[in-house]
């Protein structure tokens, strides 16, 4: 495909993308002026309508995100008082070494309450560091956790082979970052069902595998748990060329998608069924359901988050008969991405 039939294939989606990253750009202090001065520029300088309303949607998405961005961050009064929460675990917890030398854990988890005070906005996710001790060792995803903790300015640090932790919260639509200063109990596999179940394959990996090398390969290739691998690990699969098989993405959906695929298909062939449209339907959601599953279980990253939505407008386009190319799909599915969390695409994930 010809480069300007490529665009003009895709304008609405280019414009609105264009739109909404630049908005990514803006000052928050001249927010708003910033964004009429382009949609100005773009009712001006834009002799197509398709252009000038992707452009505008693409600054009116940027906007609510802009304004939501507003409405999680703390002040002062929030980040000096505790506050009592409960909460959900979402992954595992990773382990990390204190300035001081402190073993400490990050916990990721949906906050389903917390007390903050009314001058403090509602939270809904957060990422929370916690001093390591024996009963942390044991909270795995699904968990309801209970206890208190203390809202923490962002941090806007740049580290070595790692963006700023704010960045990267915003990219994982974290709302907060959290010290917990105690955890008063842990209810075991309370919450939604594919995280306990997500801890579940952890402990029947762990009490099957043949060995602890195994154990943490397995982690790695199943759940997506990079956290479990060593350096020593990483430094004999740099060696071998390995690293992007053990990072769950596009390769290890498309696989898990093929072989749905590959069933479904093989059970219309055995039973001798048309492939109808109500069978196409069906097949392309059974797909779509176990690789949704697939992806929650190892993380929900966001190389496979961006490989689901690639496989299904591949697979809904295919049985509709509405003809589609590789770099329109990249195109939509970047769309609807930077619809979903503008802030993703300050990440490598998103662009690599």
């Amino acid at each position: 495909m010809k480069f300007y039939d490529f665009v003009q294939q895709n304008r609405l989606l280019l414009s609105f993308s264009s739109g909404l990253l630049s908005t990514l750009v803006f000052s928050t202090t001249y927010f708003w002026v910033s964004s009429i001065v382009v949609g100005v520029c773009a009712l001006l300088f834009t002799k197509s309508f398709t252009t000038f309303v992707g452009v505008t949607l693409g600054l009116l998405v940027g906007a609510c995100h802009f304004l939501n961005f507003v409405e999680v961050a703390p002040n002062s009064h929030c980040s000096r008082q505790p506050f009592e929460f409960i909460a959900e675990v979402t992954d595992f917890p990773v382990s990390l070494i204190g300035k001081s030398g402190d073993a400490l854990s990050l916990l990721t988890f949906r906050l389903l309450k917390a007390d903050a005070g009314d001058d403090c906005h509602s939270l809904n996710t957060a990422s929370g560091i916690a001093v390591e001790s024996g009963d942390q060792n044991f909270i795995l995803p699904g968990d309801l956790v209970t206890g208190k903790a203390r809202r923490e300015h962002p941090d806007y640090r740049w580290t070595k082979g790692s963006l700023p932790r704010n960045v990267r919260n915003w990219s994982e639509g974290i709302d907060a970052q959290l010290k917990i200063e105690s955890i008063d109990q842990v209810q075991r596999g309370e919450g939604a069902l594919l995280f306990s179940l997500r801890a579940s394959l952890s402990a029947f990996i762990s009490t099957t595998a043949a060995s602890e090398r195994a154990v943490r390969h397995l982690h790695a290739l199943v759940l997506g748990r990079q956290d479990s691998l060593q350096e020593a690990d990483w430094q004999t699969l740099r060696s071998l060329g390995m690293t992007h098989a053990f990072v769950v993405s596009g390769l290890h959906l498309s696989l898990v998608a093929f072989w749905i695929h590959l069933l479904t298909s093989g059970i219309t062939r055995l039973l001798s069924v048309s492939a109808a449209f109500p069978i196409r339907m069906f097949a392309a959601v059974g797909v779509c359901s176990v690789s949704y599953v697939y992806v929650v279980l190892t993380g929900a990253s966001l190389p496979a988050e961006r490989a689901l939505l690639m496989i299904s407008i591949a697979l809904f386009g295919r049985i509709t008969l509405w003809s589609n190319n590789p770099l329109s799909i990249v195109v939509a599915t970047g769309t609807i991405l930077l619809a979903t969390n503008s802030f993703s695409a300050l990440t490598p994930g998103f662009w690599l």
